[in-house]
């Protein structure tokens, strides 16, 4: 164990705005930790940047800025973040994003989109939307969550994503398969 806290991420009395949800890390050019994690403002969720410089060694974060991805999709929920450093230094962020006030169960919702940094993780150029809900015909995905990226050795890229399928034989009436997709 380390002692001390790496990070202390602002917040409400309530806890409801500038919480630490799910959150991904990265190694830059320089040696220094890219965090970005989502945090609630203003009932939407965004992506978040804090920074470890290399002279830390991963020891202490500084926020950088709040919604690194504002205003690149309609809906600005950007939830369950995931990097992949890229064999050729290209950063890829992944992003869960449904529309405002749409959720599983009533409505078929989860779009997984791409954003790639050429500069270590400090900007990120929207490259576009991978994968729908309704990409998926041979079952009735209800919605799709917590997107991974892999680049395999010859330069593939899989994504691996939970889909909300309807189940009657389950006692919730859905079950989570994991799927996947590849470039």
């Amino acid at each position: 164990q380390d002692d001390g806290i790496r990070y202390a991420v602002e917040t409400d009395s309530r806890n409801t705005q500038h919480t630490f949800g799910v959150s991904t890390f990265f190694l830059d050019s320089k040696g220094g930790v890219v965090l970005l994690y989502n945090s609630t403002i203003n009932n939407h969720v965004v992506v978040n940047r804090a920074y470890a410089s290399p002279e830390t060694n991963g020891m202490t974060f500084v926020f950088d800025r709040s919604d690194v991805l504002e205003g690149t999709l309609p809906s600005d929920d950007y939830a369950d973040p995931h990097t992949l450093v890229r064999a050729n230094g290209d950063i890829w962020l992944i992003i869960m994003n449904q529309e405002t006030g749409k959720r599983p169960q009533k409505d078929q919702v989860g779009t997984i989109h791409a954003y790639i940094s050429h500069d270590d993780g400090v900007t990120f150029d929207y490259e576009g939307q991978l994968i729908a809900w309704s990409d998926w015909k041979k079952d009735e995905v209800r919605s799709l969550n917590d997107p991974k990226l892999v680049e395999f050795p010859e330069g593939t890229l899989r994504i691996y994503f939970a889909a909300w399928i309807p189940d009657e034989t389950m006692e919730e009436g859905f079950r989570w398969d994991l799927l996947s997709a590849h470039n």
